[in-house]
């Protein structure tokens, strides 16, 4: 089970390398292996030898037998910008000259060992990182617990070691990519023979001011959305994308123009070929052409947001056809000089096939669209509208530009809401 630094700082007062007086940073995260198994969501386990790993005492306890071989507990999710990164270790089973490695990986960078070999001197931590990809002399070392870290701040990675009460630093390099540090925990033996070794990890931490998990269920970082998975197609995407671009808020705004009539048409009768018509007039503040945005010659994009009687949203339509063509023709025209009109045979944008807006002074500006389905596979108006509304005492109904600006009309005379049809009226 994964916790955060402060959880445990407050519990139990440890990190004794990070005090837990420190101030905490903006992502931190803390892996005892107190779990019954590896989550499969943060960890990925390779092996190319007969190691078990074993996490019923409370830490990932590792046991491999002779012979050459590669075991790496891979973390999945980067980091991006500075980060501390560290894992806890206790050799159990160590026996001298055995040729082993133990070693916090930064993939893209190198490793930080702790190794028992008398061609590097004996039991000692030693780093080979790249771009230089030199090996460091190896610090010799009688302990069998201590700390590997590695700690990037600006363009300086760092691969330490903690055999005492502070960290050391072994071995610096410079990455100028600011590229995201993948991290991976791996014991290994390039030589077969050799005595069987055990070692067990206490804890993995990782803080990084700029880092985030995405599909860990908690927004953070640059992530727009987390919904605690890395599906796309369910509103927020693998990478925690909003992949819904409608501006329609969950409840209806408040700085919206008002209609003095307004009137909507809902009528689902006939599977596959729906219909829906919107009208709103005598537009209440004066609406200046530019309010309505320029879909002949820019980029302007319009959403219908519909809600209930209780302001819930129940349905959105969009409009982005800006400077696009509807069969041979173009899909929008200007009006004289006070507006725009919209016009698709196909009904391809979400079954609107007409729309027209109209500038003008107090009570002059208006508003109008027609949408529907036609079957054929023609299907693109969303449906369920009426019943959404059945039995509703009143609608809302807002349209947006991209400039921003927004007209609404709030429907309260309901004089039909069935689970097929629904008619409502202002005033």
């Amino acid at each position: 089970m994964l916790h955060s630094r402060g959880a445990l700082c407050a519990a139990f007062g440890l990190l004794a390398a990070w005090p837990c007086t420190a101030p905490a940073a903006a992502f931190s995260l803390t892996e005892p292996f107190a779990s019954a198994s590896l989550d499969p969501f943060y960890w990925e386990v390779s092996s190319t030898n007969l190691t078990t790993l074993d996490t019923s005492s409370g830490r990932l306890v590792l046991t491999q037998m002779g012979g050459a071989g590669v075991t790496r507990v891979g973390f999945r999710h980067p980091m991006d910008g500075d980060y501390t990164v560290s894992v806890d270790y206790e050799l159990l089973e160590w026996p001298a000259d055995n040729k082993e490695r133990l070693a916090l990986l930064e993939l893209a960078i190198g490793a930080a060992e702790r190794i028992s070999d008398s061609a590097f001197g004996g039991d000692v931590y030693l780093s080979d990182l790249r771009p230089t990809g030199v090996i460091t002399a190896g610090v010799p070392t009688t302990h069998t617990t201590g700390t590997l870290r590695f700690q990037r701040i600006g363009s300086q990675i760092c691969a330490s070691f903690l055999d005492g009460p502070a960290f050391t630093d072994f071995q610096c390099v410079t990455d100028p990519s600011g590229a995201g540090g993948s991290f991976a925990l791996q014991m290994w033996r390039d030589v077969s023979g050799g005595d069987g070794i055990q070692l067990a990890l206490d804890g993995f931490q990782i803080e990084a001011p700029d880092g985030h998990i995405c599909g860990d269920g908690t927004e953070d970082g640059p992530e727009e959305c987390d919904d605690g998975n890395t599906a796309d197609g369910d509103g927020c995407d693998a990478g925690c994308l909003d992949e819904s671009s409608s501006p329609c808020a969950v409840a209806p705004i408040l700085a919206c123009v008002n209609a003095g009539k307004a009137s909507l048409s809902v009528v689902e009768s006939k599977p596959g070929k729906e219909k829906l018509k919107l009208a709103l007039k005598k537009l209440a503040d004066a609406v200046p052409l530019a309010d309505l945005g320029d879909p002949v010659g820019g980029t302007t994009r319009y959403d219908v947001c519909l809600y209930d009687g209780a302001n819930q949203l129940v349905a959105e339509l969009s409009v982005d056809r800006a400077g696009q063509s509807c069969g041979s023709k173009p899909c929008w025209k200007a009006a004289g000089a006070t507006g725009f009109k919209y016009k698709d045979a196909a009904a391809s944008a979400s079954g609107v096939s007409k729309l027209s807006l109209k500038s003008g002074a107090a009570g002059k500006g208006a508003l109008s669209l027609q949408a529907g389905n036609r079957g054929g596979g023609q299907g693109s108006l969303p449906t369920g509208i009426a019943a959404a509304l059945q039995g509703a005492l009143a609608a809302t109904v807002q349209v947006h530009t991209g400039v921003p600006a927004c007209f609404q009309a709030e429907l309260g005379t309901v004089k039909e809401a069935g689970p097929d049809r629904f008619r409502a009226s202002a005033p």
